[in-house]
This record gives C-alpha cells, structure tokens and sequence, in this order.
C-alpha cells in the first residue's frame, strides 16, 4: 500500500477517521480477476522479489571480493616493502599455519575413523561419531563409554515399555494347537 493511502494494485480504498480523528482501517473493495490475470500478478510478484534478492546477493559478494582484494594487495605490498629475510620468514610463517590447519584437520579425521571403530565394535551407531569425538583417544575413549550406558539404558527402558502388558500365556504354542484342532473337530462336525 503507498503512503497516500491507495494501494499500489490499483484497488481504491476508503480511508476515513473518526469523531476523534485518529484514522480507522481501510475499507478496501473486493478486486475481480481472472485465473490467467492473478497467475501474471503473481509471477510479477515474485519476479520482483528474487530480482530484489539477487541484486542483494550480488552486492555482498561484491563486498566480499572487494574486501579480499584488499587485503591481498596489502598484503602483497606489505611483503614487497620487506627485505629478503623478513620476507622469508613471512613466508615461512605462513606455511606453518597452513601446515598446523592441516595437520589438525587430519588428526580430528584420524579421530572420527577411530571413533567409528570403537562404536562399530561395540555395536552402537557409528553416526554419533562426530559428536562423541574429544581433543584426545582418551577423553574420545570416555566420551564414547558414557554414550554406550546412556544408550543402552535407554534402549532397555524401551524395550521394557514395548513389551510392558504383553505377557504370553506359559505354553501358548500348544494353547493355539488345541484351538485350532478344536475347531477343525467342530468344521468336520458341522
């Protein structure tokens, strides 16, 4: 709706304030259109909207690269200022981190493998893995402990409740022969 009052689709609404003069809600009238005239209104409405979300999208990531751009460049300009050892070491600093960064992914990956293992081995969801993984085998190890009292815990109070009421009769295999050859007896009767 704009600001004057009027709707942006074209309606006309009655806007009218009361004996106070504060204004009361409009009164809009009822807008025909056909099934072909809505379904152009909708897809220019939405046209609109994922046109308005695609310019947002393309501002921040134009942001975004603008941003790394500079950085770069500083960081190009900053090294070209250096001498050759500064530099050196710069690059050498650098490397480490990138070699830490790795290392770390790799040791957190060897981690989930083990933890994998162990669930597997005694028989528990290995899917848990990632959550139940600690900084070391061993705070993984105890990690892994508590989950498998929890767990079975609460399988066995599930099981309970599954079988809670549902008490068969002491010999109900024979029970049911007998039924049956009964009823056999009573079919051949008839």
């Amino acid at each position: 709706m704009a600001e004057n009052g009027k709707p942006t689709d074209g309606a006309v609404v009655d806007v009218s304030t009361n004996q106070q003069g504060a204004e009361q809600k409009p009164q809009s009238k009822v807008l025909t259109l056909t099934e072909e005239e809505l379904n152009q209104k909708l897809q220019s409405e939405s046209d609109k909207r994922v046109s308005e979300a695609l310019k947002t999208s393309k501002a921040k990531w134009e942001q975004d690269y603008e941003q790394r751009v500079k950085k770069e460049r500083d960081e190009a300009e900053r090294l070209a200022r250096m001498n050759e050892e500064d530099r050196k070491k710069e690059e050498d600093k650098k490397r480490e981190e990138q070699l830490s960064i790795r290392e770390h992914a790799l040791h957190r990956k060897e981690m989930e493998n083990e933890a994998m293992r162990i669930l597997s081995q005694k028989d528990l969801p290995v899917t848990f893995a990632p959550q139940l993984l600690g900084e070391t085998a061993e705070d993984t190890q105890s990690r892994i402990s508590e989950f498998q009292k929890a767990w079975n815990s609460e399988l066995d109070k599930r099981v309970a409740e599954k079988l809670k009421g549902k008490i068969p009769p002491a010999d109900s295999t024979q029970a049911r022969k007998s039924d049956i050859n009964e009823h056999i007896r009573n079919m051949a009767r008839r």
